[in-house]
């Protein structure tokens, strides 16, 4: 499967049970604007969210200006340690506290904006039936509805299992008294 915007509007014209359109069609397509908007939303409420394959650790460093701002490919950034009182406000740092931008390298946690295409496929999924639901919801039947539902929760859990898995968060996994008796039945 070719992970691009023309399957993701092809899955939404068949929501609306819509003929699927050529890379060119999808342009002139009256709702491709519309279609445009849900799609960047989706992508970037689930980007957002800080996954294993966008999360990442940058130290940041003053600018000529004295000002630690947030690079353009980053969604959201959390300074390490979290402090309550250091926020990215208008995408620079500053201290909550006293008003004043920090001035000293800080290490942030990013959530990187990726494109489409570089997205593992539990996500692209995701984002493509999140994407059909927003864009195509008010004009399906409820069965249909409930088809797209279902397909988007599948996904969800698959990407969910997925960041389990490669962030090593399953804890009974990382316990080593569970490891060894787990070892010891085998």
């Amino acid at each position: 499967m070719r992970q691009s915007i023309n399957d993701v509007f092809n899955t939404t014209l068949a929501a609306k049970g819509e003929q699927a359109a050529t890379e060119q069609e999808m342009r002139d397509h009256t709702s491709f604007p519309s279609f445009v908007i849900a799609l960047e939303d989706a992508k970037a409420e689930l980007l957002a969210k800080g996954w294993w394959f966008n999360t990442t650790v940058y130290e940041l460093v003053p600018d000529v200006h004295g000002l630690i701002t947030k690079p353009d490919n980053v969604l959201a950034a959390n300074p390490i340690p979290a402090s309550g009182n250091q926020v990215f406000i208008g995408n620079v740092l500053i201290n909550n506290l006293s008003g004043e931008p920090i001035d000293r390298p800080t290490r942030v946690v990013c959530f990187i904006d990726l494109p489409l295409e570089h997205l593992p496929p539990s996500a692209y999924a995701v984002v493509k039936y999140t994407t059909a639901i927003m864009s195509a919801g008010n004009l399906l039947s409820s069965g249909d509805l409930q088809i797209y539902a279902d397909r988007l929760r599948r996904a969800e859990s698959t990407l969910f299992a997925e960041n389990t898995r490669q962030t090593g968060a399953n804890r009974l996994q990382s316990n080593p008294r569970i490891r060894n008796l787990y070892r010891s039945v085998r």
